[in-house]
């Protein structure tokens, strides 16, 4: 593989990442690499650990309780749910299918001690620290400490009960520390209306536990406050509710409007992979005309498999050079594509308003010719692409689904793409998923083996899912 100078990829026009042919995965299929670029990672501040320090709730699975049953796991976040099966210790439902010595609960690790001292105790896989203190049941009204590590979530835990029966057990019980009320948190949302009023929202229809108000005049931007409902607990707007797209309110004052947040493509020094979730195209020269922020932008011609490039620093756009390299000139990025920017400097813009994309209009055409896809139907090979519904990859999958697509077995996910990338600007990383290793079994210990991000991490809201403002690649087959 040719490694795009580093000098020349920062200040000139050199192409970003492009995913390459690689035999080690599934033969000749293809796979996308990381470009490594070091250099442009400037440092970034590591954000505080939050402490669970709120009211406790006790969590209890019976006896011969079905652990694959939502009631006997115990959900902390979307990454983490804890349960037992039969017998044996605890597992992660979210990432396991059961338990295994020395690793599971997955995305965890544990510590005698309590959240006071958090930062001195010394934490390790849950069989390891049940065997420090005795054996499971040893565990029951031991103080211990519950990092939840990809969340970076610290709460206290206190086992109540550990069954050892012999004959359909796998009971057990604690009490912990859940997150408490917060301070409320603002969003900034866009409203097109005439005359002025009070909104009064509970977003997206989502009961999230909590309302959300404010005044406002015509043609102003709004910031709303959400506050926490008597009772109720929550972790700021976007913990358990929809952050961006349309947000339906009711209103004192106006009827029948529609307010939507105003989501923004944030972009940090160097490459940046984004999308344009929207039904409105975005105009490149309009958009990202500054010399100081943009040094290019890119995007993928799924139907030529080639690049069309934009840059402010020439006066015609970079319409030349394309032309030179073989490229395109970008003049618009269109719904649902992904895109690269190339930045000098961090700053952020909004999307266009519009209605979101969603993701079934991906679906690749079922006969020739295209139309008989959906209206952004993927073709064979590599597509950038960006979506509105805030999917999982797995998710994703499943709204590509045709009629032609083979259902999977129990337990199993669809396979109608082959892969499918994200990245991480911050991190100068892939989030990486794939269905045909994901039903063998096998994903994890790709991602530790090749250094990739899992894709269930992907900072979405839920976490995990794709924003709308990411972009990402999908190869079909």
């Amino acid at each position: 593989m040719k490694i795009v100078n580093a000098a020349q990829s920062v200040c000139g026009c050199a192409s970003p990442p492009l995913p390459v042919r690689q035999r080690d995965f599934w033969g000749s299929s293809w796979l996308a690499l990381i470009l490594s670029l070091v250099f442009l990672c400037a440092p970034v501040a590591a954000q505080a650990a939050t402490v669970w320090t709120g009211s406790k709730l006790v969590f209890s699975k019976a006896d011969g309780a079905n652990p694959a049953q939502a009631a006997n796991q115990d959900r902390l976040t979307p990454n983490v749910w804890l349960t037992r099966g039969a017998s044996q210790g605890l597992y992660n439902a979210a990432r396991e299918s059961s338990f295994a010595h020395s690793l599971s609960p997955a995305d965890t690790e544990w510590a005698s001690g309590t959240t006071t001292d958090y930062l001195s105790l010394n934490y390790a896989d849950w069989d390891t620290w049940a065997g420090s203190v005795g054996k499971p049941p040893a565990t029951v009204g031991v103080n211990a400490v519950l990092h939840l590590k990809t969340d970076d979530i610290y709460l206290n835990i206190k086992f109540l009960s550990w069954s050892q029966n012999p004959s359909g057990g796998g009971g057990f019980s604690y009490e912990r520390s859940t997150a408490g009320v917060v301070a409320p948190t603002s969003h900034l949302l866009s409203v097109s209306m005439v005359g002025s009023g009070t909104v009064t929202s509970n977003p997206d229809g989502i009961n999230c536990g909590r309302t959300c108000s404010a005044s406002f005049n015509s043609g102003s931007n709004v910031t709303l406050t959400a506050t926490p409902a008597s009772g109720s607990t929550f972790a700021g707007w976007a913990g358990d509710c929809t952050g961006e797209g349309a947000c339906i309110l009711s209103m004192s004052g106006a009827k029948g409007v529609t307010a939507r947040f105003a989501a923004a493509l944030t972009f940090v020094p160097g490459w940046n992979l984004v999308g344009n979730s929207t039904e409105v195209p975005l105009t490149a020269a309009s958009t990202f005309n500054d010399t100081v922020k943009v040094n290019s932008v890119w995007k993928w011609i799924a139907g030529s498999s080639r690049w069309a490039f934009y840059t402010p620093t020439q006066t015609d756009g970079g319409a030349a050079y394309a032309l030179a390299k073989g490229y395109n000139h970008l003049a618009t990025i269109d719904a649902g594509e992904g895109f690269w920017v190339n930045a000098g400097t961090a700053f952020s813009v909004p999307l266009p308003q519009g209605t979101p994309v969603q993701s079934q209009s991906f679906k690749p055409a079922t006969t020739s010719p295209a139309a008989a896809g959906g209206s952004h139907a993927l073709p064979s090979g590599w597509s950038l692409i960006a979506s509105g519904d805030s999917l999982s990859p797995a998710e994703f999958d499943v709204a590509i689904a045709t009629s032609l697509s083979t259902p999977p077995a129990a337990g199993q996910v669809y396979a109608n793409l082959i892969t499918l990338w994200a990245w991480d600007a911050t991190k100068q990383n892939w989030y990486f998923w794939a269905p045909g290793l994901a039903n063998s079994g096998s994903l994890g210990s790709y991602l530790t083996g090749k250094n990739y991000l899992d894709s269930a991490t992907m900072p979405g809201t839920p976490t995990g899912t794709l924003s709308p403002t990411t972009g990402f690649w999908v190869n079909m087959p």
